[in-house]
């Protein structure tokens, strides 16, 4: 028999599974063990982006970015109307 686990918690049997993986996949990587609880195979993880506030951004980018150069603190505040 067939263990699902995800997050490391133990979720149900195979057989019970249908229910179970959208619930598996809320708690993390998901792990098919048996029942001694020998990892058989585990998901992945999704990767966690290099900017959460902008997800698409790559390394090249960021390198690009940099090499613009950028402005001072004091140009920042005295754009943002902080004299």
């Amino acid at each position: 028999m067939v263990v699902l686990y995800a997050g490391g918690k133990r979720l149900g049997t195979w057989a019970e599974a249908e229910g179970l993986f959208v619930d598996a996949a809320k708690l993390g990587p998901v792990e098919f063990r048996d029942e001694a609880g020998t990892i058989l195979a585990e998901t992945a993880s999704p990767p966690v982006p290099l900017c959460p506030w902008e997800p698409s951004l790559t390394v090249e980018e960021i390198d690009r970015r940099s090499k613009e150069g950028g402005t001072s603190l004091a140009e920042f505040w005295k754009r943002m109307g902080v004299e």
